[in-house]
């Protein structure tokens, strides 16, 4: 049997210092708020990197006070996550608030933060994020969106103690932070305990006297107050084992690093990202996605294997909630994952062979599992679909025919002359002005969308639920809230979602990015993308939605996450519509210094489209209108010479360094040929695609972004 925690091997290691700490308390009979509740509570505020701490009876009680504390009641709003542990919507209620739930990000669990700002309306008084399973949410961004409507923050941090944001510690960027000390946690007590933290005075002593009936002295109580203390003997045993924490929360990293390792290969699941030091996760739950899930689940358990669910029905599911009358279409990712996600056995002294174990145990399910063999396409050729055929349409359906493994059976237009030219030069392909004709041919087993992208939600959207596997051109669709909807749609449905980001598959970029990760231009400090004069102007699109996705997609691909923030400024001179920029300049901020510059126009006299990568040790141009020339690196960096960067007047002194320019050979590879036989491959091998639907979301995120500071006067957005 592997439990799914082992307390009683963690109390074997801890047996004589919790037995101690507890003799103590007996001895002195102070079982009410006796010295050790003090000793802990300074304790876990130097651990939390805050001024205060107040021991409480649990955590929900922890988020009871804060709520309370903030004067927060009936007829105020207060905004929680979809997906998380009843608790967090429970303490809302409990003060008379209504609970607003805002819908979960498919990477990390928690609140999708891009969705937040449409959940605050005049009745919000706080938002209370939740770092799930032991991940913080992006705090920074959180904090931006709360000051910018001066809103307090409550940070639910009952699953994360010790993890860090940007190496700030869980409870410490809200005003207020809410801990639980349930046995389970990764600090536990030996029965219910939570604490709060804050570096607010004012708070910190209502909550003192809200926890002990609204008392600071006896027998005299200023407020209303509650029996909310946390007991001596808990917050004894708290102050053993706060000692050991930080080793515990290192082991249970390591055992999820361990877990993906093992799991890395399985396409049936998807394991948890774990990100760098400075955004520490602690992994209170390790917790998976995978096909098929309850059948898993039942598997485990019925070979020892002490896996569950958290949480199996979200809170707008829930009968306590039932008054809320919210609709799941609202939350369609906190539905997607309540059908996927497993949680494995995880605590610190879980071992490698347990873990070996387990992992061993699901690879059999799925190798055992015939129902895998449905998600795979069995035909000699994949029936395509092709809707539109303008300006990409002809190579898509050149493509697809000259494909050994596909053949074009329908194409879709509204325009008739169009469809002439496809029977011309493909006379067994059926031709129809209603696209709806290629999504109800059961025989149909993919279609790629090439439409203009104003058409593209509403036609993948239909082509998911027709249950066909979709290839779109990008941009995915023109919202965030549209791409989040498709991607979850496509993995209810059990189909595959490819946007064609189309540079990802040219072997000039595949070079590139294989130079960065082998670190042969050192660090990267900086790009630059030109995109200019690439045709017609499109006076039903802005410049940016048109040409950026090919930029965006290579820099997310080069860098390998997600911008922190944009700014970006336009200008309109040709078309009637002031939103058409025919212009557009965006810069893009990463971790770790990295600034992206791009620009974008159908307006310059000659035709640009490059990439400048500039690192530490080499630089690299990328020309794509170069014939042969595609890619040149330059043996050339500058760095500041060491001592002189501080100065106080004159100029650094710089330490430049010139060499050769080399031209590798790049082969020359037709990119949407690549893309397409690798969709085929997807679907003939239940791969996932390479630039999946979460590839396409990631880059409509960034271009809403973009817009959003174009829209605002180049207000700087977070991302």
């Amino acid at each position: 049997m592997i439990p799914f925690v082992d307390l009683k091997t963690q109390y074997q290691t801890l047996k004589n210092e919790v037995n101690e700490a507890i003799a103590g308390v007996l001895e002195k009979t102070n079982f009410i708020l006796g010295e050790p509740v003090a000793e802990f509570e300074e304790n876990f505020a130097k651990f939390c990197d805050a001024k205060y701490s107040v021991g409480v009876s649990s955590g929900t009680d922890a988020l009871y006070l804060a709520l309370k504390a903030l004067g927060i009641g009936e007829g105020d709003e207060v905004i929680v996550p979809a997906n998380t542990f009843v608790a967090t919507a429970n303490a809302v209620s409990q003060v008379g608030a209504t609970p607003v739930l805002a819908d979960a990000d498919f990477q990390t669990f928690n609140i999708d933060l891009n969705k937040l700002e449409s959940k605050i309306t005049s009745k919000t008084k706080a938002i209370i994020p939740v770092h799930l399973y032991g991940r913080m949410i992006d705090m920074d961004k959180l904090m931006f969106i709360a000051n910018k409507y001066s809103l307090p923050v409550i940070e639910d941090a009952c699953q994360a103690h010790g993890a860090t944001w940007n190496n700030k510690p869980a409870g410490s960027y809200g005003l207020i932070g809410c801990f639980s000390f349930y046995p389970g946690k990764n600090l536990g007590a030996y029965g219910d305990a939570g604490a709060v933290v804050t570096s607010n005075e004012l708070i910190y002593e209502k909550i003192k006297m809200l926890r002990n009936y609204g008392s600071k002295i006896k027998y005299h109580h200023d407020i209303i107050g509650y029996n909310k203390r946390l007991d001596t003997i808990q917050a004894a045993i708290l102050n053993v084992k706060l000692k050991y924490l930080n080793d515990w929360n290192i082991k249970r990293l390591h055992n999820a690093r361990l877990y993906n390792e093992k799991l890395k290969d399985l396409k049936e699941i998807i394991t948890p990202e774990i990100t760098d030091e400075s955004n520490r996760q602690v992994f209170h739950l390790y917790v998976i996605r995978a096909k098929e899930r309850d059948e898993l689940l039942k598997y485990l358990n019925d070979n020892g294997v002490q896996a569950g669910i958290h949480y199996p029905i979200p809170i707008y599911a829930l009968e306590a909630y039932a008054n809320l009358n919210l609709n799941k279409s609202d939350f369609a990712v906190t539905e997607q994952l309540s059908k996927e996600i497993i949680s494995l056995p995880m605590f610190a002294e879980l071992t490698a062979e347990q873990i070996d174990e387990v992992t061993s145990l699901i690879r059999n399910f799925y190798q055992n599992n015939q129902s895998t063999a449905d998600y795979t396409i069995k035909k000699a050729k994949i029936n395509f679909g092709l809707i539109g055929y303008g300006y990409w349409g002809p190579n898509f359906a050149r493509d697809i025919e000259a494909n050994p493994e596909s053949q074009l059976k329908y194409c879709a237009d509204l325009d008739v002359n169009s469809l002439l030219k496809v029977k011309a030069k493909y006379p067994s392909t059926i031709v129809t002005n209603d696209y709806h004709d290629i999504l109800n041919d059961k025989d149909v087993d993919a279609v790629a969308v090439v439409t203009p992208t104003k058409t593209h939600y509403q036609i993948v959207k239909e082509a998911i639920l027709a249950k066909k596997h979709v290839f779109v051109e990008k941009p995915m669709c023109y919202s965030t809230e549209e791409a989040v909807e498709l991607v979850a749609l496509a993995k209810e449905n059990k189909v595959k979602l490819m946007v064609g980001h189309i540079f990802l598959f040219n072997p000039a970029v595949d070079y590139i990015k294989k130079s960065i990760d082998l670190g042969q231009i050192g660090k990267l400090r900086h790009m630059h993308f030109q995109r200019r004069n690439l045709g017609p102007i499109r006076q039903d699109v802005n410049v940016m939605w048109d040409l950026a996705p090919h930029d965006i997609s290579m820099a997310l691909y080069f860098i390998g996450q997600m911008p922190t923030s944009v700014i970006a400024s336009g200008e309109t001179f040709l078309q009637n519509n002031n939103n058409n920029y025919d212009v557009v300049s965006a810069t893009m901020k990463f971790t770790n210094n990295i600034v992206v510059n791009m620009i974008f126009s159908w307006m310059d006299p000659i035709k640009i489209r490059d990439v400048t990568i500039v690192g530490d040790q080499k630089m690299i141009l990328f020309d794509d209108v170069s014939p042969l020339e595609k890619i040149k690196v330059f043996d050339k960096n500058a760095n500041i010479i060491e001592n002189t960067k501080d100065v106080s007047f004159g100029e650094y002194q710089i330490n430049i360094h010139g060499g050769d320019i080399s031209i590798p050979a790049i082969k020359s590879n037709e990119p949407l040929k690549e893309e397409i036989s690798h969709f085929i491959d997807c679907l003939k091998n239940d791969k996932k695609p390479f630039t999946d639907g979460e590839n396409g979301l990631a880059v409509v995120k960034v271009l809403a972004a973009i817009q959003k500071s174009l829209d605002n006067n180049s207000a700087h957005i977070q991302i």
